[in-house]
């Protein structure tokens, strides 16, 4: 049995499901001085009802950027009989130039217990007219990821790092992507966090010097938080992709073989390291140039230095992508490379066998 979790005032006034469409219309009839604005519908599922409160918290952050309909579903699984209970809230946010505050609305389903479909059939009934659906899905793939909700997703949002079986849910994602019906864009937060290292890495390349000499690169280390080792592994990943190495030997613990096209043996290894980041430290070493990108501890900036000889260049970076609210925030503004990320994912497999 799951303790029954009683929502707290953040999520607004509790209404009959029967009158969720009638009290959103409510929240803005009675004021002049707001408008509604909508541009997507943006849902986030958790099987952890105790996260209401944070997840209402992300969506007033997420709608300081982006107007939309928010639809929060929390589903306690463990629960002896099957309850449904909705909220309805409203997030502004002041106009431009001091006019009318521009408002998205929030309507929180709270499931105790469930079935075959309700989630399902909770959200879609929901959506704002025809926008794009924008769902985040917190936590591993379950039962409740099926067809009938996943066929009607735009983009798909997921954390990749934090699956306690990562081989099994990429498992899952390959095969509800395979499927005819679905057309949804994959926007994993994993891969968004080492964005700006990712950006530091290929800046460093942008010195002929260090160009020229990344055929010969044979040893690369990656240090990361031990919690956030596959975020590494898609970063590694990635350097392969962009470098055209070729996976060689599995690993033996934390490290790797690889093989450059020129037919440079590379010796990859993952170093974890509880630091205030995901990656803290990459180093790609060769025998006449090193290339190391580094954030040290609270700093807000990712130091590159690129070092041959005597020959030393720095450079600073800034690093504003910490908390989930700017993971989501930025996967939103780009655009989704389906081909590249399911591409880098048979390497991932590999790094994770």
């Amino acid at each position: 049995m799951t303790t029954a979790i009683e929502p707290t005032p953040e999520l607004g006034t509790e209404v009959p499901l029967s009158q969720v469409e009638k009290a959103l219309s409510a929240l803005f009839a009675s004021d002049e001085a707001v408008t509604r604005a909508s541009l997507m519908n943006f849902a986030i599922y958790s099987e952890h009802p105790d996260s209401l409160d944070e997840n209402t918290d992300l969506i007033r952050q997420v709608t300081r950027e982006h107007a939309c309909r928010a639809i929060l579903i929390a589903v306690n699984p463990g629960a002896e009989a099957l309850k449904v209970r909705a909220w309805v809230t409203a997030h502004c946010n002041v106009g431009s130039g001091g006019g009318k505050s521009v408002c998205s609305e929030q309507v929180t389903f709270l499931i105790e217990g469930c079935n075959d479909y309700l989630v399902a059939n909770t959200l879609l009934a929901r959506l704002d007219s025809d926008l794009p659906l924008v769902f985040w899905w917190q936590g591993d793939f379950s039962a409740n990821f099926e067809p009938t909700l996943y066929s009607r997703i735009d983009r798909l949002i997921f954390d990749s790092g934090s699956w306690a079986d990562p081989l099994t849910q990429i498992t899952r994602l390959e095969e509800a992507y395979a499927e005819g019906t679905t057309h949804f864009n994959v926007m994993d937060l994993a891969w968004t966090r080492v964005l700006q290292m990712r950006l530091a890495i290929a800046s460093c390349y942008d010195d002929p010097l260090a160009l020229a000499e990344l055929p010969r690169v044979n040893d690369v280390t990656i240090c990361h938080h031990p919690a956030h080792s596959l975020d590494a592994r898609m970063l590694a990943a990635w350097m392969a992709h962009q470098a055209g190495w070729e996976w060689q030997l599995p690993g033996d613990g934390d490290a790797y073989q690889l093989l450059s096209k020129e037919g440079v043996a590379i010796s990859l290894r993952f170093h974890p390291v509880v630091t205030d980041f995901p990656v803290s430290c990459i180093r790609l070493c060769g025998p006449n140039v090193s290339c190391e990108v580094q954030r040290e501890q609270s700093s807000p900036f990712i130091r590159s230095v690129i070092a041959s000889g005597t020959h030393q260049t720095q450079q600073l970076q800034p690093a504003t992508i910490n908390t989930p609210a700017e993971l989501i925030v930025e996967r939103l503004r780009r655009g989704c490379n389906n081909r590249l990320y399911f591409t880098l994912l048979k390497t991932v497999r590999k790094l994770l066998a």
